[in-house]
């Protein structure tokens, strides 16, 4: 026992030295965020991988706050969730100089959801700065952060961002079974694949297969399925390497998209998507 709350102590300790450090750090990125973070839009997830580090390791993303008083909401969710990952990983939202809006942390109540929560409302229109932690040396976690409640204006302009190459391509329709091939880059490089859903509650299983494969590799290579509400899914290893599996079901009607990512910079992948039904 006496372990076990030493453990927690340096921890809490650790977080608060941590705290300010993060407030510094945020001060100094957020003089001109734009510069180097994706900037997030209403409702359109932004996914990575983050590999922890002793001494933090971290993802940044801004977001345009009109200052309208409006709460945004600023939703992280990673795998995997255990209980060990949630005291090393998580999110912290910084206004103008560093200013510390809000902070997400293993008590969350709504961690039982496995999502993280910062919700925020203000009278002052400036850029906020979302800093992404992982303090688990060479643990590796998959993320998708989520900003609600912004101006829907700001999303048009935007969804372009997190698509990398100097031709975008518009989601191809996934009846059954698709082949590509994807090179990676160390932002992440993606194919999209959409399909209609009834929101009938039916499951829905979507399969991928790729090589080359290795352990390395299987980090930073999968897919992700979005609703029109958010993720929905995300493929998980079946035992078998090359392979991911997803299986959900739903009652939001609409097009879901399958994202395809590759985080592996200069390694390209051949792949195949199947759904059923």
């Amino acid at each position: 026992m006496f372990a076990v709350n030493q453990h927690w102590r340096v921890l809490l300790v650790s977080g608060l030295v941590l705290g300010l450090g993060l407030a510094a750090v945020g001060s100094a990125i957020a003089q001109n965020p734009a510069e180097v973070h994706q900037q997030l839009v209403n409702e359109t997830p932004a996914s990575g991988l983050l590999t922890g580090d002793r001494a933090g390791a971290y993802a940044y993303y801004t977001l345009e706050y009109p200052g309208d008083l409006r709460v945004v909401t600023i939703e992280l969710e990673f795998a995997p969730a255990d209980p060990v990952t949630r005291l090393g990983v998580g999110m912290n939202v910084y206004g103008p100089n560093g200013y510390l809006i809000g902070q997400t942390s293993e008590e969350d109540p709504s961690s039982e959801d496995e999502v993280l929560t910062v919700r925020y409302s203000d009278g002052n229109q400036a850029t906020w700065l979302v800093q992404i932690y992982n303090y688990i040396p060479n643990h590796t976690v998959s993320y998708a952060v989520t900003a609600k409640g912004l101006p829907e204006t700001a999303t048009a302009a935007a969804t372009a961002t997190p698509q990398p190459g100097p031709e975008p391509q518009p989601p191809a329709p996934v009846d059954t079974a698709v082949q590509g091939s994807l090179t990676g880059q160390q932002a992440g490089a993606f194919h999209f694949y959409e399909f209609s859903y009834p929101g009938d509650g039916s499951e829905v299983e979507v399969n991928m297969r790729y090589a080359p494969d290795n352990d390395v590799i299987a980090r930073g290579v999968g897919f992700v399925v979005y609703g029109p509400s958010g993720e929905v899914a995300r493929g998980a290893g079946t035992g078998r390497p090359t392979e991911r599996r997803s299986v959900f079901a739903s009652d939001v009607p609409g097009t879901y998209l399958i994202q395809v990512y590759n985080y592996i910079s200069g390694l390209t992948i051949q792949y195949d998507i199947e759904r059923t039904p």
